[in-house]
């Protein structure tokens, strides 16, 4: 997940020459209790090269990810259970919504630092009271809403008017605004998940429905549902966006994509430069400049199929300030989709559901160790088709050992190395030094996982058999992830974990 942090008030706290108990405990502290206070702490490593200003935003930039860190796993325990308490209209797009709107404001951020000279480490702990960043995101949600109810009755009085295009341009407002309060319900109720949320006046199902009493007619055939999607993203935006990258659609935020979803990408693409005059990007194009892309935007959907119907939305994400800015939704009677012998199910949906479920469930914050890992598509809404190359990136701020681990499609493990990253390799780029191309003669293709996790002492050794140069896994994925992130209780060690899903798939015809 994606995340700025946006300080409203920060104080500086001296530097403390004796080892706060945030450093001996490894980012835990008592003075600043987990029911009190939301914490993060950033570790930099010192180079002689290096300058004390340079290292000490490093570790304030590691400090606030891991901050934002926590919170993502509190999102990811009880994203479950807002959604069933929520508006049931946010089912098939929460999710994408919450990540795509990653912001994350911390009211009354405050920090303390520490140099071990000894160790060459520069430490930084931010920390914030639990109460006062509630407080805030409840003000921030009750402005919204009266914002909401006063823009949706002006599209009641254009709409009785007969005014379709301005009850239109409200509706499309309404639906904006609504899309920004999902990670401010979720922040709100990770921290209070006890908690019912509170359902707005205005829904995401009114909004809809107003849509289409004023549209009055569901979308017939693929090339009718891009041109109604790339309609309302170009009657809600004031001017054609350039340098954006059009994802394939997911199914139902799981990070999986279908047959469905590329071919949908490239009709919705084609609509998207000859309708609304957008200039594209194709992730091949981007350029990850240590990790930050030269696109200026990303377009990334979201469906899932309710009874008879595909409900497809689309949301479109200003990169630089981590914000969703407008958002399409449409429906489509599944058996066009059918008829145009497209799968929209992912390749072994039901089995990867099932495992990525089992690895957010055994989940760890981060804690010390800044890993960063991407490939040269990102590392988001990752889609290979046959014939093309992969390559991957990492980068840590510490000292560390690192494990990568391959969960293939068919439901195999491969074990692709353990390296100890030294010190003249810290804050550097890596590649992983194997060629990735993407073959699905000798292996189906489908949704695959990339794990990668980071800690300070060796990992257990994984069971493992040779097959074609290659260290196939023997362990069940409970016992790998087991070993790959050692035991959840266990708070004395440094560690961190990432995640990529990719769907790799047959190039089409």
């Amino acid at each position: 997940m994606f995340v700025r942090v946006f300080i409203c008030c920060w104080l500086f706290a001296t530097t403390l020459w004796a080892q706060p108990d945030w450093v001996t405990g490894k980012g835990n502290s008592a003075r600043f209790p987990n029911a009190k206070y939301l914490t993060g702490l950033g570790i930099a490593t010192w180079h002689k090269d290096s300058s004390k200003e340079a290292i000490a935003r490093q570790a304030y930039a590691a400090a606030q990810k891991a901050l934002i860190e926590q919170v993502r796993v509190r999102i990811q325990s009880t994203s479950e259970s807002f959604k069933q308490q929520a508006d049931q209209s946010f089912s098939a797009s929460y999710q994408a919504l919450v990540t795509a709107n990653s912001q994350l404001e911390v009211v009354g951020l405050q920090k303390e630092t520490y140099h071990d000279r000894k160790e060459k480490l520069f430490y930084t702990w931010v920390y914030a009271l639990r109460d006062d960043v509630i407080t805030s995101y409840q003000r921030k949600l009750a402005l919204s809403n009266e914002q909401l109810q006063d823009r949706f009755a002006q599209a009641q009085r254009y709409a009785d008017s007969n005014m379709k295009a301005e009850a239109e341009q409200q509706l499309l407002q309404c639906r904006t605004l609504l899309t920004q309060q999902a990670p401010w319900q979720a922040v709100l109720h990770s921290l209070q998940p006890s908690v019912t949320p509170t359902e707005p006046s205005v829904t995401l199902a009114k909004i809809e429905n107003a849509l289409h009493q004023l549209i009055s007619e569901d979308a017939n055939s693929l090339d009718d549902l891009a041109y109604e999607l790339v309609y309302q993203l170009k009657q809600s935006l004031e001017q054609p966006l350039q340098r954006v990258v059009v994802s394939p659609p997911l199914y139902r935020a799981s990070e999986m994509a279908s047959t469905f979803s590329y071919f949908f990408r490239d009709r919705l693409e084609q609509e998207l430069i000859q309708y609304a005059d957008w200039q594209t990007m194709r992730l091949d194009d981007v350029q990850f400049n240590n990790g930050s892309p030269t696109m200026r935007y990303t377009l990334r959907g979201t469906y899932e199929v309710l009874g008879d119907q595909l409900h497809i939305s689309f949301f479109v994400k200003d990169v630089f300030a981590q914000q969703v800015i407008s958002m399409a939704t449409a429906r489509l009677d599944v058996g066009v989709i059918e008829s145009a012998q497209l799968a929209y199910l992912p390749v072994r949906y039901e089995e990867n559901q099932a495992e990525q479920q089992l690895m957010a469930a055994q989940e760890v914050s981060d804690t010390g160790i800044d890993l960063e890992v991407w490939t040269n598509k990102g590392e988001d809404a990752l889609v290979f088709s046959e014939g093309e190359r992969m390559n991957i990136y990492f980068r840590v701020n510490m000292p560390c050992h690192v494990r990568f681990v391959y969960h293939l499609a068919d439901g195999q493990r491969v074990h692709f190395f353990d390296q100890y990253l030294e010190e003249s390799q810290v804050g550097k780029v890596q590649e992983v030094p194997y060629d990735f191309i993407c073959d699905c003669t000798g292996a189906p293709c489908g949704i695959e996982t990339l794990q990668i996790n980071a800690q300070e002492t060796a990992f257990v050794p994984l069971a493992t058999h040779d097959v074609g140069g290659y260290r196939f896994i023997t362990e069940d994925l409970s016992s790998v992830l087991q070993k790959n992130r050692g035991m959840k209780q266990d708070e004395s060690m440094y560690r961190a974990e990432r995640r990529l899903v990719i769907t790799t798939m047959e190039r089409p015809s």
